[in-house]
């Protein structure tokens, strides 16, 4: 299934295929999570209870979680062609500025896992999805004339929104489960962290790459097109990337604050 939805996506990003083709992949996709829903809900013992998701602090600490991973995998998986090809800079200086963000996720993540102790993880974690969202419109408003301190601006929010992000997420998830299915949701913790990176990274290099491309000549790669069309094609994979976040994140959590006090759950988020 995973495998599937992979290809589909790299196979589009890469235009090595026709349309028919790439829709029977998602196709078979959406079949084979039916038919794995059906077959664990009708065992006897599944390898995946899924009455677990009937807890929402649960279900919405893992929707949450594949959607920030995404994005953040977008903002990693872009911002290096950015620097390089756009702004010119050399790999040496690239990677120092790609190291500020590390570094204040190194300085704040413990202090979030205080400060969702005080006021709940759930809105901890909500604001530090709404500060990568931020960093995401900003980064989308630079160009090849943005000064660093823009770039200070842009990216020190998905720095701080990572760190306040991940820690209550987790805590949220884990505190959701009882002590005997604490390794099941540890697993879907990692399996909502890495499919959300997955699909971030084609995702995000489809939007930038058909954007590149579109309306040049199709000999060239995307090394080679204009600084012109790199921002233009930065500038929608950021916005995109937003746009997924904070619709994503308003659905669910509306859905968390509509539903919470009505299913079973250890712990308020």
């Amino acid at each position: 299934t995973l495998s599937c939805f992979m290809a589909a996506i790299t196979l589009a990003q890469m235009n090595v295929l026709e349309l028919p083709f790439i829709l029977v992949l998602m196709g078979l996709t959406v079949v084979g999570l039916v038919a794995f829903l059906w077959i664990e809900s009708t065992q006897t013992d599944p390898m995946l209870d899924l009455t677990l998701f009937q807890s929402v602090p649960l279900s919405a600490g893992l929707a949450l979680r594949l959607m920030g991973n995404l994005c953040i995998a977008a903002i990693i998986f872009i911002l290096p062609f950015f620097l390089e090809l756009v702004q010119h800079y050399p790999p040496d200086r690239a990677g120092l500025l790609l190291a500020i963000p590390p570094i204040i996720i190194s300085i704040f993540a413990p202090l979030s896992g205080l400060t969702s102790d005080w006021i709940g993880g759930r809105t901890v974690s909500l604001v530090g999805l709404g500060l990568i969202c931020l960093s995401c419109v900003f980064l989308g408003s630079m160009d090849e004339s943005s000064s660093l301190t823009f770039y200070g601006i842009a990216v020190v929010p998905y720095a701080l929104g990572v760190a306040l992000f991940q820690s209550p997420n987790n805590n949220t998830i884990m505190g959701a489960v009882s002590r005997q299915h604490l390794g099941i949701a540890a697993g879907l913790l990692s399996l909502a962290r890495i499919l959300g990176q997955s699909i971030g990274i084609p995702l995000s290099g489809l939007i930038f790459s058909r954007m590149v491309l579109s309306g040049l000549d199709g000999e060239l790669s995307v090394l080679d097109a204009p600084v012109s069309a790199l921002v233009m094609g930065s500038r929608m994979a950021f916005w995109s990337m937003a746009a997924l976040l904070s619709g994503g994140t308003l659905v669910i959590a509306g859905l968390w604050f509509w539903f919470g006090s009505k299913l079973p759950s250890r712990s308020d988020g």
